[in-house]
């Protein structure tokens, strides 16, 4: 048995929506009671800060393009590629080609153009890790709670986790050369085991890295 809460009449429960005796709505006092309850459950775990990951792309260029690797994969190729249509069109033997004085005397431009056909591939792979990291990047958020820190990142697949505060040992804030020309910083959150790589969170440059790591700092010592 429920009671209109403007004039107190009885109402069976799910007989009408509306107060038979006054006409008052019943069931906004329903909705606002459940709009309630979901707000004391959102807020027992308050979200205090939201944060993305900045994408910057001189950041990433100079990250990924002029890595070692990148610059001797790029120079393999280039020397292969060459050598190959260097001996297929140019008409030169296996012998001819090993023989140091014929091939440094019939090395001609023809033989530095064809190494040069190598390049798209010094240029493709780093634009394809470009591409990756943006939409990676535009893909993540990291979540500072009252509680816990959550990470999700929902390109391709959609990955989730979550670390509360008391399995923290240590909050590290660190800057390398690159990221201090453009501002950003990167926090990591150390927890038993993460020097294997697969526990722990790192909040990867983001620009507001002082804020976020004074927040989250304090919120670990609390724990």
């Amino acid at each position: 048995m429920n009671y209109c809460s403007n004039c107190s009449h009885k109402i069976e429960y799910g007989s009408a929506n509306f107060c038979s005796n006054c006409g008052a709505e019943l069931i906004a006092r329903n909705k606002k009671n459940i709009e309630q309850d979901l707000s004391f459950k959102e807020n027992s775990n308050n979200i205090f800060l939201i944060l993305h990951p900045q994408y910057n792309f001189l950041h990433q260029l100079t990250t990924n393009i002029f890595h070692l690797e990148s610059l001797f994969f790029t120079l393999i190729i280039s020397i292969v590629w060459g050598t190959v249509l260097y001996m297929k069109l140019g008409g030169i033997s296996v012998d001819e080609y090993f023989s140091i004085n014929i091939f440094f005397s019939r090395i001609e431009g023809v033989y530095i153009f064809y190494s040069l056909l190598a390049i798209p591939v010094f240029i493709i792979r780093p634009l394809i890790i470009l591409l990756y990291n943006y939409l990676i990047y535009s893909n993540t958020t990291y979540r500072i709670k009252e509680n816990e820190i959550e990470y999700c990142e929902s390109f391709i697949t959609e990955n989730y986790s979550s670390i509360e505060y008391n399995k923290v040992i240590e909050v590290h804030l660190r800057k390398g050369i690159i990221q201090k020309l453009f501002k950003l910083g990167t926090i990591f959150l150390e927890t038993p085991g993460s020097g294997d790589g697969r526990n722990g969170i790192l909040i990867k440059d983001i620009c507001n890295y002082e804020e976020a790591y004074k927040l989250i700092n304090s919120l670990v010592r609390k724990k």
